[in-house]
């Protein structure tokens, strides 16, 4: 909305992230420690990315015997690094977060643990 009040950013397009982002690790540590906890493993990135790969290979190896769903393709799409920043849309337009992404997560948790479901 306030894109549409400053002169000179028609046709831009503004990244709207916190400032202070977790990892999807840091994210699930926190998960479990205020919802609920279960067992879950670490892969890293490059392991996952060998796994996929040897998938798609052996998808196309064996003519879709197996439905080729973990591809590179979706990898990148998925779970390769990628970093955004506010800073543009803090300096053209003035926006700043109402809601700290800490009180964000308690508020979001907090709704969890109440009505029962999981993320």
């Amino acid at each position: 909305m306030l894109a549409g009040l400053r002169e000179g950013v028609d046709g831009d397009v503004f990244n709207v992230v916190d400032d202070d982002l977790p990892s999807s690790r840091h994210f699930l540590r926190l998960y479990k420690r205020n919802v609920r906890t279960f067992r879950s493993i670490y892969i890293p990135h490059f392991l996952s990315y060998v796994m996929c790969s040897l998938w798609e290979r052996y998808s196309n190896w064996s003519e879709g015997q197996l439905e080729p769903v973990f591809n590179r393709k979706m990898w990148h799409a998925y779970w390769k690094k990628t970093y955004y920043s506010n800073h543009k849309l803090k300096t053209r337009v003035g926006w700043t977060p109402k809601v700290p992404t800490s009180e964000g997560f308690s508020r979001y948790f907090e709704a969890c643990r109440a009505s029962g479901h999981n993320a």
